[in-house]
């Protein structure tokens, strides 16, 4: 276990693997969010300051790094370290926030809403409908709801067969299963994937080639590995207790990076976790399989 970039987050998340340029990136989604690229080569971590909240990470089938963030998705232009919009948020975003974001295998891509627990509506004022819900995003760039009553959405991975599409809700504390119908790009029959005791809250995920689950446990200081049928195989020890997310990169995949956090930790806390809010790397002896990429227009 290796802390490749001590980078002090206060809510880490969204870590991207760039294969072509061999780097990760990845944000703090605290205000103002900041973006990440840490190269592996040089062994080396550049950042640029966001102009909006951000809390997802894409790539396109360009090779374009697509930021979710208030205001809907945008590109990073590294050469001149600006958002380019590329897709309007298609509800009103007061009180809202988008969550973590994942491609599906036909390139369409998916993230969730949730209550803006970083500017959240004046006390008595009622809750956006826009919270809570479930939204996927087309090569077309049109912008569809897909599900409701979400509190915190986390996790947009898909089984190897591309029929089962997995996601979490981490104010409920639990993965659950949909089956996905790639053609129609439509859910249905959705199920408790995994819901074990005494492992923290389920927070990001990725997916191996054996089609296994890692997934951050906030609170826990792992990441576990579930099984497809929802058990738990193994579980890595990470030396931070807010565990948020994980993706595989590395020249073959065989690298596991990790993203953490430091927020709502006491100073006490931090002392036995003085790399909190940092990025961890592990060879889990499994590879990766690679993410889909967004099938933009043009």
């Amino acid at each position: 276990m290796e802390c490749i970039a001590n980078s002090q987050c206060t809510l880490g998340e969204a870590p991207l693997w760039l294969q072509q340029s061999g780097t990760l990136c990845w944000l703090d989604i605290a205000k103002p969010t900041t973006l990440f690229q840490w190269d592996l080569k040089r062994r080396a971590t550049r950042s640029w300051i966001l102009t909006e909240l951000a809390c997802g990470l894409a790539q396109s089938e360009r090779g374009e790094v697509l930021v979710v963030g208030q205001g809907g998705l945008s590109v990073f232009d590294f050469t001149v370290g600006r958002l380019a919009p590329l897709v309007a948020a298609p509800f009103d975003m007061q009180g809202v926030r988008f969550n973590d974001c994942g491609c599906d295998p036909l390139g369409r891509l998916w993230t969730g809403t949730m209550i803006n627990d970083f500017c959240p509506p004046p006390h008595g004022s009622p809750v956006n409908p826009a919270a809570g819900r479930l939204l996927r995003i087309d090569p077309d760039l049109s912008c569809h709801i897909t599900a409701e009553g979400i509190g915190c959405p986390n996790t947009f991975v898909w089984s190897p067969d591309a029929e089962t599409l997995y996601t979490a809700d981490s104010a409920a504390g639990c993965l659950y299963a949909y089956a996905y119908n790639a053609q129609a790009a439509s859910l249905a029959d959705r199920r408790v994937f995994t819901n074990p005791t005494g492992l923290g809250i389920p927070d990001g995920s990725a997916i191996d080639a054996e089609g296994y689950i890692w997934n951050a446990r906030w609170d826990a200081g792992c990441v576990a590995r579930f099984a497809p049928d929802g058990s738990l195989a193994s579980i890595a020890d990470i030396p931070a207790r807010r565990v948020t997310s994980c993706a595989f990169g590395g020249p073959a995949l065989e690298t596991l990076f990790v993203t953490t956090a430091r927020v709502g930790l006491s100073d006490a806390e931090l002392a036995t976790q003085p790399r909190a809010g940092g990025v961890f790397a592990f060879k889990p002896g499994v590879l990766g399989r690679p993410p889909s990429l967004f099938r933009r227009p043009g």
